[in-house]
């Protein structure tokens, strides 16, 4: 991901290295940039509320945003956590005219803020541009496919270890995990509950693979965890 301090920040050189507009050619890449705008919402932000109309989509190039729908009792319920590139409600501005959930910062973020007039504009008068996205979508949907099969096939133990292994840190000659979120959202992310996600990682600080300290987990058995989760 291109990284750049606030001061510099360029959406036309940021866009390209999103998912959605990475097929697209310099002129797409400069129409689109020449109407977006940079956001910086602090923590507890609303971005936008379910069932209003969706004028703008976003792309979060650092936070954390929180999609969610509120229940008959004022209860919130989190259907998806959207961190760094990451785009947030393109579908709404495809399939209806209203967002279907609410959204909210998690942190302190910067938020790319495109408007869905123009890009409806763009692919108006550049079809191709549309083929360009969809392509890009039909790739996204793979991924998704082979998530909701990891899902199916892999159990919460071997997700919880093969995510400590994924972001593993070599630090003062140990491997650790810090966890920059809360485990409620780390048991979204694995695709569980959080109650089940505090059994697993209770059982495996028992058979001492993990120890835990705060907001971050030891390593203390690669050997055995690399042959359990068979990478």
């Amino acid at each position: 991901m291109l990284i750049m301090t606030a001061r510099e920040f360029n959406i036309k050189e940021y866009l390209p290295h999103v998912f959605l507009f990475n097929s697209l050619n310099a002129e797409d890449i400069l129409a689109i940039a020449q109407v977006c705008a940079l956001i910086r919402p602090k923590k507890n932000t609303l971005i936008f509320n379910q069932d209003t109309p969706a004028d703008y989509f976003y792309v979060v190039v650092i936070g954390k945003i929180s999609i969610f729908r509120v229940n008959k009792h004022g209860q919130e319920q989190v259907i998806h956590i959207h961190t760094d590139n990451e785009v947030v409600a393109e579908a709404a501005i495809f399939d209806r005219l209203k967002y279907p959930a609410s959204c909210k910062t998690i942190k302190d973020s910067t938020l790319v803020k495109i408007p869905r007039s123009a890009l409806i504009n763009l692919i108006m008068t550049r079809p191709e541009t549309a083929l360009k996205m969809m392509s890009a979508y039909s790739m996204r949907l793979r991924e998704f496919v082979s998530k909701v099969e990891y899902l199916t096939i892999v159990d919460v133990k071997q997700r919880i270890l093969r995510y400590f292994f994924k972001n593993k840190m070599l630090v003062q000659g140990k491997f650790v995990v810090e966890l920059n979120m809360t485990k409620k959202e780390l048991a979204q992310i694995l695709g569980t509950v959080p109650e089940t996600l505090s059994r697993n990682l209770g059982k495996l600080k028992k058979d001492k693979l993990i120890k835990e300290n705060q907001n971050h987990f030891e390593i203390i058995a690669m050997d055995k965890i690399h042959d359990l989760i068979g990478d």
